[in-house]
C-alpha cells in the first residue's frame, strides 16, 4: 500500500549540485543560442523576470516588440498590401523561430547538464512510496536506485535530442488575448500569430493529468506528503489541487522551503488547498534525513 508521495521540484536537484536553474539556461542561451537569446531579450520588457520566473515569464512576452521588429524594412506596411503582408510575414517568422528555437535550446541545455554529487544524498523511506518528478533529470535513478516505475516524470523525462520536455506558462487564452493591443485593426492577422505562440507556449495541465490519471490514482493511500526542491509556484497549481483530491483528506504534507518566496508561495498554496495548519510544516532540504522529526525556525 502506498503510504508516501515524494514531490520532487528543480531545487532538488540544485541541492545535488545540478546546475538546473533558469538562471544557468539563460547562461547556456546567451553562450549557445546567441541570436535565441538576443531575440528573448528585446522581445520580454523584464527579461530578468523572464530567467527567474521562467514559466510564468514566458506568458509576459510584450507583442508590439515583436511587431516593431517584422515592420523594420516595411515602412508602408499600413499604406501599401504588398508592405503589409510582408510585415505579417515577418512577424510569423519571427514566432516559428521562438517557438521551434526555444524548445529545441531547452532540451539541449537540459541534455548537457552535469550530474552533480552523490555525497548529499538524503533519506528516503521508499518500500510504500511513489514519486512525481517535476525535473526532466534521472537523479532519483542515478542517485537513489529507485526504479522508473515508481517515479511519474510528469513534464517528461531527458533522453536524448528528441526527448519531448514540457514547460510552459499557465495563461489561458481569454488572458492572453486581453493583452494584446487591440487599437489598430491592421495589426489584427499579426496579432493572431502572437496569440498562437503564447498558446502553444502553454502547458495543458489539465490534459497531463488526465494522461497520467493511473498515478494519480495509485494516491487514495497516501497519508504523507512530502515536497522537496519545488517553489509551489501558481504555474503548478494545478497538479496540487489533484493531489490533494486524491490522497487521504487527513495527509501532512512536509514542505522544503529554500527562501522566504518560498514560504510565501507555500502558505499561499495551503490556503488554496484548504490544508489546515496542524497538517503541514517546513523544513530545509538537508532535514528530510530526520523524518520522523522535522523542524525549521525561519527566524534563526
Amino acid at each position: 500500500m502506498i503510504k508516501k508521495l515524494y514531490i520532487i521540484g528543480n531545487g532538488f536537484d540544485i541541492y545535488h549540485g545540478i546546475n538546473s536553474s533558469y538562471c544557468s539556461f539563460r547562461e547556456y542561451c546567451r553562450v549557445n543560442e546567441k541570436d535565441l537569446y538576443n531575440k528573448l531579450e528585446n522581445y520580454y520588457d523584464d527579461s530578468d523576470l523572464l530567467w527567474s520566473n521562467f514559466e510564468i515569464g514566458l506568458s509576459t512576452l510584450n507583442p508590439k516588440q515583436v511587431m516593431a521588429i517584422a515592420k523594420f524594412g516595411h515602412e508602408g506596411w499600413n499604406t501599401s498590401l504588398k508592405d503589409m503582408y510582408a510585415f505579417v510575414d515577418g512577424v510569423q517568422n519571427e514566432v516559428d523561430y521562438l517557438q521551434i528555437s526555444l524548445k529545441e535550446a531547452f532540451v539541449e541545455w537540459v541534455e548537457q547538464l552535469e550530474q552533480g554529487s552523490k555525497n548529499l544524498r538524503l533519506f528516503f523511506n521508499v518500500n510504500d512510496a511513489l514519486f512525481l518528478s517535476f525535473n526532466y533529470t534521472h537523479t532519483l535513478e542515478d542517485f537513489y536506485g529507485i526504479p522508473k516505475s515508481k517515479i511519474c516524470y510528469i513534464h517528461g523525462r531527458a533522453e536524448n535530442q528528441f526527448s519531448q520536455l514540457i514547460f510552459g506558462h499557465c495563461c489561458n487564452e481569454n488572458e492572453i488575448e486581453a493583452n494584446m493591443p487591440d487599437d489598430n485593426v491592421l495589426e489584427e492577422e499579426a496579432v493572431k500569430e502572437i496569440v498562437n505562440l503564447l498558446i502553444n507556449l502553454r502547458k495543458d495541465s489539465n490534459a497531463i493529468i488526465q494522461q497520467n490519471n493511473d498515478f494519480f490514482q495509485k494516491l487514495i493511500s497516501v497519508d504523507n506528503v512530502y515536497v522537496l526542491g519545488h517553489s509551489l509556484s501558481v504555474v503548478d497549481d494545478l497538479y496540487f489541487e489533484k493531489i490533494r483530491q486524491v490522497v487521504s483528506p487527513n495527509s501532512f504534507w512536509t514542505v522544503s522551503c529554500f527562501n522566504d518566496a518560498d514560504k510565501a508561495n507555500l502558505k499561499r498554496l495551503m490556503n488554496k488547498l484548504n490544508v489546515p495548519v496542524s497538517q503541514y510544516k517546513l523544513i530545509k532540504i538537508e532535514n528530510i534525513d530526520n523524518e520522523f522529526n522535522l523542524t525549521l525556525n525561519f527566524d534563526k
